[in-house]
């Protein structure tokens, strides 16, 4: 993943060489991960909304190719840093999009 970056909008403007579907951490004054999210059309839209937020300081990203990987992606990283064991701000595993047919590659849920 590209990061830690400083979250402020001007920056995400200046490190996503472009828009689309992708994954992101963000992360506490420390630079430690925090969460983890995604998005499935507009990855700097996403990290841009977060940039006012107190807790979330930091940001790293990945660019995918479609919303699958993307969403793939979010559940890779959701299980790496702890995410079912609570060690992460958001505790409930990743979902995928409500039309979406797509499976956990960690644990298999949906």
């Amino acid at each position: 993943m590209d990061g830690p970056h400083l979250l402020l909008s001007l920056k995400v403007d200046r490190v996503l060489s472009r828009n689309g579907p992708g994954f992101y951490m963000l992360g506490d004054e420390r630079a430690e991960p925090r969460y983890v999210g995604r998005s499935d059309d507009n990855l700097g839209a996403a990290l841009k909304g977060w940039a006012q937020h107190p807790t979330y300081h930091y940001f790293w990203f990945e660019h995918t190719a479609t919303p699958r990987e993307a969403y793939q992606g979010q559940c890779r990283r959701w299980h790496e840093l702890g995410g079912a064991k609570g060690l992460l701000d958001n505790r409930d595993h990743p979902v995928p999009p409500a039309d979406a047919d797509w499976w956990c590659p960690a644990c298999g849920e949906r």
